[in-house]
């Protein structure tokens, strides 16, 4: 039983693969557990039975119940959530946040299992309606959030960015069962995602980011990021951390920092990041990189999404195929997984530039054995800077919450417009599937021991499938997708 109920729902095929923990949930809970709040975190990536939790959490005291929600597959589980609360406890206030209510607040707002929203970070905001709720007051005063008067939406007026990441309350991972969550697996320990620093000053097309963030990078301390591994270390033994930052390394004299710092407390880790930039790999030193490669580094995620220069252009990535050959040199004879992201189906992008992006990442792997390559497929989300790019080529934007939820990464061509043919996007998603599972370094994501010997076997074939581009017959496509149609149905 708790005061506040915060729900993370179920999402899509990568829930059980590399199990990631709810920052966004934890961001808006500490302040709360400060207050003496009562909260309980349900993550439906890691609870057996959801229902019955949330069933057993909620009582006469209960305040709130708030959800998480990005585009997707996730806004399905999230209606159940919403629908099950009703149920139990008709007159108890749904609060809904994360990415798509941010995105699109007011069509959210409109459906009716939506009562109120919080826009963009929480962190402040969540707490004042939370208090606004518990005392019965009213809440029209509080900034970034949304709720309906007489059925219509209203917005409040936005709420500016956390500017002193600082600032924030420790977050309370007491909350959750850190057991269940594994961002890298190195050794077979659990290991966290934590985040440093929020934003990136960057404008890539098929990123939100830049519409979130306002293109401005906000990071914490080297004081603060060093205090949270060390809490981490020593109060919950975890080894193993996963940068999570939209760009961890804007500034490359604070990544060398935490790293020193670290190595001088004595915390001997691994590491590894998502969003790095190409740019960025070039103007490390060998000794910046004998660094990483010392303090423990085992991936870098690299931002490449694609080998044709016109396509470069179009998602306004600021980089050339030279770079990322000059940057794969760079890294290549490190002890350092290099996760290579690849985005293809692009508005206005031939099938022979797919295919091109498919030789330049076989070019890096042949230079570059600890290197894989997971392929996406581009998806319109909304407020990105090319949105407006693929309503042009045909894509209709959903009109209702619930139709959101077919815009998944893999497989929204078959539910809403797209401008590939149905035989096009069959290769695209090919691409998608053997690209993950193709390269011996992808397996470090794998949490699972059933699904790491899973890898194991099926490796050989997705890799001669990938190289040779051999689809043919993709039965394993076929019994994924129809798993997938059959969970979400």
């Amino acid at each position: 039983m708790a005061q506040i109920l915060l729900l993370m729902p179920a999402a899509n095929r990568f829930d059980k693969v590399s199990t990631r923990v709810p920052n966004g949930l934890l961001a808006i809970a500490a302040p709360l557990v400060r207050a003496g709040y009562s909260v309980q975190i349900i993550d439906l990536k890691t609870v057996d039975n959801w229902l019955a939790a949330l069933k057993k959490g909620i009582d006469h005291h209960t305040v709130c119940v708030g959800i998480t929600c990005s585009t997707g597959k996730m806004i399905t589980s999230a209606l159940r959530i919403a629908q099950a609360v009703r149920e139990i406890k008709p007159d108890l206030p749904l609060v809904w946040g994360g990415p798509h209510p941010t995105l699109l607040p007011e069509q959210t707002l409109a459906h009716p299992l939506v009562d109120l929203i919080v826009v963009n970070e929480g962190d402040l905001s969540f707490p004042e309606l939370v208090d606004c709720l518990a005392q019965g007051k009213a809440f029209t005063g509080v900034q970034g959030i949304g709720y309906k008067v007489a059925g219509r939406p209203v917005l409040s007026p936005a709420r500016p960015l956390v500017e002193d990441l600082d600032t924030l309350a420790p977050l309370p991972y007491e909350l959750l069962d850190l057991s269940r969550y594994s961002a890298l697996n190195v050794d077979g320990s659990p290991s966290l995602d934590v985040l440093t620093s929020r934003g990136c000053p960057f404008n890539c097309g098929f990123c939100s980011t830049p519409f979130t963030s306002q293109r401005r990078w906000r990071p914490a301390t080297v004081e603060n990021v060093v205090g949270q591994v060390r809490r981490l270390y020593n109060e919950h033994g975890v080894r193993t951390f996963y940068f999570v930052d939209d760009n961890f390394m804007v500034d490359l004299n604070r990544v060398e920092r935490i790293l020193e710092r670290l190595k001088g407390e004595g915390l001997r880790i691994h590491w590894g990041t998502q969003g790095v930039r190409v740019d960025t790999v070039n103007r490390m030193s060998d000794q910046f990189l004998d660094l990483l490669e010392n303090s423990g580094c085992k991936e870098l995620s690299i931002g490449v999404e694609t080998g044709n220069p016109d396509i470069m252009r179009l998602i306004d990535k600021r980089i050339r195929v030279e770079d990322v050959l000059a940057a794969n040199e760079k890294l290549r004879g490190r002890d350092i997984a290099i996760k290579y992201n690849m985005i293809i189906g692009f508005p206005g992008e031939t099938l022979a530039q797919v295919q091109n992006t498919v030789g330049l990442a076989l070019k890096l792997a042949e230079r570059n054995p600890k290197a894989w390559f997971p392929f996406n497929i581009y998806t319109p989300f909304p407020a990105t800077p090319m949105f407006h790019k693929a309503v042009e080529h045909g894509f209709t934007p959903p009109e209702s919450l619930p139709d959101w939820a077919q815009l998944e990464s893999v497989g929204w061509e078959r539910r809403l417009n797209h401008w590939l043919s149905p035989q096009e996007n069959t290769l695209l998603r090919s691409i998608n599937l053997t690209s993950y599972l193709a390269f011996p370094s992808a397996r470090q994501k794998f949490n699972n021991p059933l699904l790491r010997l899973l890898f194991d076997l099926y490796r050989p074939l997705a890799h001669l499938r990938f190289k040779h581009r051999a689809y043919g017959l993709h039965l394993e496509r076929w019994i994924v997708e129809a798993l997938e149609s059959r969970k979400l149905s």
